[in-house]
């Protein structure tokens, strides 16, 4: 029997896996099967002799191809391409909306990362525009005012009907405690903001709140 001294890994680089793999179980046989010997004296890890004793059971000492576990969007058939951009033409839904859309309307899950691949792919992703808020400070000539002598003024109105729920809305209209409106003063100075609510019966509930 001919025992080679050089290094798995070597062996498998200038003469392939099944060659390296079968001088592996040489080695093996020769050490009567001792796991830790022949690890040591091919210069390998005892999970690649487990691997090899593992294929020579199988008949096959090749090494076999690493396919990706997840589908990929070329290897997506045709038919469910085509249902994931008419889906999307329909509803304009992102790729988290559309799979639910389509395991309850179609009875078909697909993987959320499949539909945003297949998006992408056909051109169909929106492209997030940066919106960015310009605000116009007031600038005060601190060394030459004093607490009080200049006021901001904000209004807001708490019953906003174009962002409130329905429901919501109407209660706070109906309701007698709830306010409608808020102005906020505050003092550039001292930070202290002054607050006034006002409901739909005209009460004034004034408080004042101290910033910093």
């Amino acid at each position: 029997m001919t025992i080679i001294s050089q290094s798995y890994a070597t062996l498998k680089k200038e003469t392939g896996e099944e060659f390296a793999r079968k001088m592996l179980l040489e080695n093996l046989k020769f050490h009567q099967g001792n796991i830790k010997k022949t690890a040591k004296a091919m210069q390998c890890s005892r999970n690649t002799i487990y691997l090899a004793i593992k294929k020579a059971k199988k008949g096959d000492l090749s090494d076999q191809p690493h396919l990706p576990k997840t589908p990929h969007p070329k290897a997506t058939s045709s038919d469910i391409i085509d249902l994931i951009i008419k889906r999307r033409k329909e509803t304009g839904f992102d790729k988290r909306r559309l799979r639910w859309h389509i395991l309850s309307r179609d009875n078909l899950l697909i993987p959320e990362s499949t539909i945003g691949k297949i998006l992408k792919d056909k051109g169909l992703v929106r492209k997030k525009k940066r919106v960015r808020r310009e605000y116009s400070r007031i600038k005060y000539q601190w060394h030459k005012i004093f607490p009080f002598e200049q006021l901001e003024m904000d209004t807001k109105e708490i019953a906003d009907k174009k962002t409130l729920p329905q429901e919501i809305y109407n209660y706070i209209l109906r309701s007698d405690f709830i306010p409608k409106w808020q102005w906020t003063i505050i003092d550039p100075v001292t930070r202290i903001r002054f607050l006034l609510e006002i409901g739909l019966a005209g009460k004034y509930l004034p408080r004042w709140l101290s910033g910093g």
